[in-house]
């Protein structure tokens, strides 16, 4: 078989896909901390801004890279297309259910490692001025949104299409978490992975999602910006009225609209063991992802523990 043919479709591509994407994050990421670290010193606000490009700069490249190999063009794998704006009401539910319901997951997270005698503390976002303010919400809010989107819920959602949507939320939904390599952020990262990925699966584009994704990123640099205090996330009446509203926005997306046949009409089965994998809710392609998506998700837990041990 050859190279492109892996690629062609199925749980292969996207599990390469993810694992590829991880290790150009790495090596693009020691690149650009060591010539960062040269150039601006550590802690710095243009080396914390150049060190954030580095995911950004590694999806960049897979999805290009991927575009080649499997000859589709980056818009027809990216996963940006018209949609229902109606889908733009559920995704601010979403982000607002998450913030208010599940806002304090990765401090209470925090605080158990912390107990563990483990490391927790993260990179601090040099937000001193305006100016810093901007170019952060741009790196870490737009290009995220954008880029990661376009991966996650674009080129990897794409890969498993013919598989049954809530079979690809999960999937999908363990590599978007891990892939944050941080252990405190795991299981919020998890819960707003799947909810942006029905989101993708429902309206049928990523916009929604990259939507949702931005008003999260947004919210937390702007809190940041202003030295506002969450401790009111920890209220009980608020994280009940975030968890109903995320509840609300995840039923209506499922609900709301035609259902979405995720099976990719370019690549109908003509195998009979390929119509046995449709037909049994496509489980040989989530083996095949996870095998594929195995060596990125096993750097990425690598990297997760050795923050917290540093």
């Amino acid at each position: 078989m050859e190279f492109k043919d892996i690629l062609s479709r199925g749980g292969k591509k996207s599990g390469a896909a993810f694992t590829l994407l991880i290790i150009l994050y790495i090596l693009i990421s020691f690149a650009i901390q060591l010539f960062a670290l040269t150039a601006f010193g550590g802690g710095s606000v243009f080396y914390v801004a150049f060190c954030s490009l580095a995911s950004v700069i590694a999806i960049i490249i897979t999805v290009i890279l991927f575009s080649k190999w499997t000859r589709r063009k980056i818009k027809d794998i990216t996963g940006y297309k018209g949609f229902n704006p109606v889908y733009l009401l559920f995704a601010v539910m979403i982000s607002a259910g998450m913030f208010f319901g599940f806002g304090f997951v990765n401090q209470k997270v925090a605080e158990i490692f912390s107990s563990w005698g483990l490391n927790v503390s993260g990179t601090e976002i040099p937000l001193s001025d305006t100016g810093s303010l901007i170019l952060f919400i741009i790196i870490l809010a737009v290009f995220p949104a954008v880029i990661e989107e376009a991966f996650f819920r674009g080129l990897v959602l794409d890969g498993i299409k013919g598989i049954k949507a809530f079979y690809a939320v999960i999937c999908i939904s363990v590599v978007f978490a891990l892939y944050h390599c941080s252990a405190t952020q795991f299981v919020y990262q998890l819960i707003y992975g799947g909810l942006l990925t029905v989101l993708a699966v429902k309206s049928g584009s990523v916009i929604p999602a990259a939507v949702a994704h931005f008003i999260n990123n947004f919210t937390v640099i702007i809190l940041t910006y202003f030295s506002v205090s969450v401790d009111f996330l920890y209220q009980p009446l608020f994280i009940a009225t975030g968890i109903a509203v995320t509840a609300a926005a995840l039923i209506l997306t499922i609900l709301y609209g035609r259902k979405k046949n995720y099976e990719n009409k370019e690549l109908q089965p003509e195998k009979t063991d390929e119509k046995n994998n449709v037909q049994n809710g496509g489980k040989n392609t989530i083996k095949e992802f996870f095998i594929y998506a195995c060596p990125g998700m096993v750097f990425c837990i690598i990297m997760a523990v050795s923050a917290l041990l540093v």
